[in-house]
């Protein structure tokens, strides 16, 4: 093997500094300040090169890129924090001696800027926008007596309010050590909550968001608005089917007036209840229609089919049924002459007993008061229903047609006033022909309902003469008076 070569002492740096150090102690001490500057300025610095062991050079991986990045963005913050805070602390220092003598470019030494607070002062209204909108959102709703006594409240608290109170936040000021000496730090006083307010409070919110529903509510408000449903539902039905707004509100407001006096409460009637029950009216309409749909397809005997001779057939039976309200009349038929039994159609008869009359329990049963007789409202809204069933057909082909205010309300009303002119007509030569289909109208509904006939209602299976005859042979009979209390019955 071959001797190592030869290093000249001469051609090693490191043996030169050494030499030069030893000579100038001064001289190394440099070079290290030097060395150590220079490291750190390779480091701060991106674009430097890193010497890795095989004497290569690379750049800085693009990790080492972003850190180093991050690092000088944070620095960057620190510093312009620090200047912030410099500011801040140079305008809150106390005005030096030549500003105090220059009291002319601010203004006069009389003047002073008016300190406000940022103390909360409620007023009169936000206190009841803030309690109708925590009761107008809870389940539970609110009695009337509370409600009457939340505005009486209101008026006494702010005549027990002390002045200084009441003041506006233009009096009250601040001084450098806090609050100045004419105003009281002392928090205000709040009257305490009666008891009716705790419940009202403690009952949890519903989202406002959400769909208003009865399962929002306690049991005693979900009969209630259960009962005011029901009787909403006999308004629409007997009353006012296509109600306007306002016609909604008052029905609604009366339903759930009667549904309060059955139960024995009293509570107000809030939004959200009212929206509940005001959308059970195009609930009742939907339903008279699903239920209507298969009866006039059946009874009118249309077909469904591409046939071009059923599609033809459909279409003339319902332009002839439409044609000056052909389905109005018992025996119908192209020659309006020949035409018999106006109101008297069994389909109108079919079509109530399907949707008021199909057990003892059914509205048109429990509540007599709205169908009996049945009224001429309730007659057009049958009518109009029949119309509704009868334009699906009149293509051909059945076409599902919404059975909405927008679109039947006129029929609606042209009917009525038919009704209503056909009885004025009918009265004028002495006859109730209306009044008599009426009455057969409800009468044949119990019986279809299966409910007891009107002409039973109100009869005792006892007479009063037979409690009477119990009594008196009771009185004459003195030996019944001991029997049993010795433990003896007599012969």
């Amino acid at each position: 093997m071959p001797p190592p070569p030869k290093t000249s002492s001469s051609n090693n740096p490191s043996w030169k500094a050494q030499a030069s150090a030893k000579e100038n102690p001064a001289r190394k001490t440099n070079d290290n300040t030097n060395l150590s500057a220079r490291s750190k300025s390779q480091l701060s610095n991106t674009t430097n090169v890193v010497r890795e062991a095989g004497h290569r050079q690379r750049k800085p991986s693009e990790k080492v890129q972003q850190q180093i990045a991050l690092n000088e963005e944070a620095a960057e913050r620190r510093k312009a924090e620090a200047a912030r805070k410099e500011v801040r602390v140079q305008r809150n220092a106390p005005d030096t001696e030549d500003e105090e003598d220059a009291p002319g470019e601010h203004g006069t030494d009389d003047e002073e800027e008016p300190a406000f607070t940022s103390r909360p002062v409620s007023s009169k209204l936000t206190e009841i926008k803030k309690r109708a909108l925590l009761r107008s959102e809870g389940r539970m709703p609110i009695p009337r007596d509370v409600a009457d006594a939340d505005a009486s409240s209101l008026q006494d608290e702010d005549r027990r309010r002390p002045a200084e109170e009441t003041r506006s936040p233009r009096a009250l000021s601040l001084d450098g050590d806090g609050f100045s000496e004419d105003e009281d730090p002392a928090p205000r006083k709040h009257r305490s909550p009666s008891p009716e307010d705790l419940r009202d409070a403690q009952v949890p919110r519903t989202n406002s968001n959400s769909r208003p529903k009865t399962a929002d509510y306690d049991e005693i408000t979900k009969q209630c608005i259960v009962e005011a449903i029901r009787e909403y539902r006999c308004r629409i039905s007997a009353n006012i089917p296509f109600p306007d707004h306002a016609d909604e509100t008052t029905m609604a407001r009366d339903s759930w007036d009667d549904a309060c006096h059955e139960l024995d409460v009293d509570y107000m009637l809030t939004p959200r209840i009212n929206k509940v029950i005001t959308n059970r009216g195009s609930h009742t309409r939907g339903e008279l229609k699903t239920k209507a749909r298969p009866i006039v397809e059946t009874f009118y005997s249309f077909e469904s089919g591409q046939n071009r001779k059923i599609i033809a057939k459909n279409r003339g039976l319902a332009e002839a049924l439409k044609d000056e309200y052909g389905y109005a009349y018992k025996v119908h038929d192209a020659d309006h002459m020949k035409r018999k039994g106006l109101y008297k159609n069994p389909l109108i008869q079919k079509i109530i007993n399907t949707m008021w009359f199909r057990n003892r329990q059914d509205e048109g049963v429990i509540f007599e008061g709205y169908f009996r007789p049945i009224r001429p409202e309730t007659i057009a809204l049958v009518l109009t229903v029949i119309d509704c069933c009868i334009d699906e057909w009149i293509t051909g082909i059945r076409t599902d047609v919404a059975f909405s205010g927008a679109a039947y309300r006129d029929v609606y009303i042209e009917h009525l006033k038919c009704l209503k002119e056909f009885d004025n007509h009918a009265q004028a030569k002495g006859l109730d022909i209306l009044g008599n289909i009426r009455e057969k109208l409800y009468n044949r509904g119990r019986f279809h309902a299966g409910a007891q006939p009107l002409s039973q209602v109100g009869i005792r299976a006892l007479p009063t003469r037979a409690f009477d005859a119990a009594i008196k042979e009771y009185e004459e009979d003195t030996t019944t008076e001991s029997d049993g209390e010795t433990g003896f019955i007599s012969d």
